[in-house]
């Protein structure tokens, strides 16, 4: 049980560093080296990385080697592919029932009150509204099987480094105003509007993060 918890805890440290990018696409990784980094035993380490590698976040070579797996544009081209489907299918039964949405208003509120702090703060502000707001959609849907989808493993996971691409390479004001005209129309049951606003957002999101994976590819060349 507590190599299990261990391991658990490893896991999540790894998976984080991913996603922040401090362990860097494709860079070839060992379990003594993670273990010296993070204090752990060589055991949990070993058992979190064949779980990044079932989740398929690490690739492991015949030779034992791990790599961490690299993002590539075809990857992001598919997922916001994936996202633009099911959030805009989810908004049929998200707008339907919008009008006394407290999580919704709260959020529009959130993005409202950001106006007068620091940039740095907006920036980490923005990575939490655009997470909340984009599983929000897919919550209030109500619909299981959506939400099974969306939150899978390896899907949640590119996602939110997307997100976290997002964060780097997209305009921050600019993106604040998407996220408060998609809820200002989610709120007032405008359901065209709101997919409207909704495919704009993502498809602005998806340009400037491809440039920016485009960018990673090139420096790595």
């Amino acid at each position: 049980m507590e190599l299990k918890t261990k391991s658990t805890q490893v896991y999540e440290i790894l998976k984080k560093q991913i996603i922040r990018d401090d362990l860097k696409a494709g860079s070839r990784i060992t379990i003594r080296a993670i273990a010296d980094k993070i204090s752990a035993g060589q055991m949990p380490v070993q058992y979190a990385l064949n779980r990044l590698v079932e989740n398929g976040l690490v690739n492991k070579t015949p030779g034992g080697h791990y790599h961490i797996v690299a993002l590539t544009v075809k990857d992001a081209q598919e997922i916001f592919d994936l996202r633009v489907i099911l959030e805009v299918y989810a908004l049929n039964s998200v707008v339907a029932s919008a009008g006394n949405n407290k999580d919704l208003q709260e959020l529009k509120e959130r993005i409202e009150s950001r106006c007068d702090k620091p940039k740095h703060e907006k920036k980490i502000e923005f990575l939490k509204i655009d997470q909340e707001l984009h599983w929000i959609i897919i919550e209030k849907s109500r619909n299981k099987r959506l939400q099974d989808i969306y939150s899978s493993k390896i899907f949640n996971f590119f996602v939110l480094l997307l997100q976290q691409m997002e964060h780097v390479a997209r305009d921050i004001e600019k993106a604040q105003r998407e996220h408060k005209a998609l809820l200002e129309a989610i709120l007032a049951k405008d359901l065209r509007k709101a997919k409207k606003k909704l495919k704009e957002h993502l498809g602005r999101a998806r340009k400037e993060v491809i440039g920016h994976l485009e960018v990673r590819r090139k420096e790595r060349t």
